[in-house]
């Protein structure tokens, strides 16, 4: 396991609070583009299923959602 990953999971051991955002590309004139935030908390356990969470999907309100 790489360098950079290993600290990030020892930094969700150590707090499992996350947040995710996402932003729209940006529209001249808008002065506030559509974005998303996701805030949760995460675990980090070996598992042989762990390839099956990214399948999971997330919703949203802006021009990504189809």
């Amino acid at each position: 396991m790489a360098g950079p990953v290993r600290a990030k999971l020892r930094n969700i051991e150590r707090d499992p609070r996350v947040v995710l955002s996402f932003d729209a590309p940006r529209e001249p004139g808008v002065f506030l583009n559509p974005y998303a935030v996701l805030r949760a908390r995460a675990a980090a356990a070996p598992s042989d299923g762990a390839w099956d969470l990214l399948v999971e999907r997330i919703g949203g309100v802006g021009p990504w959602v189809h």
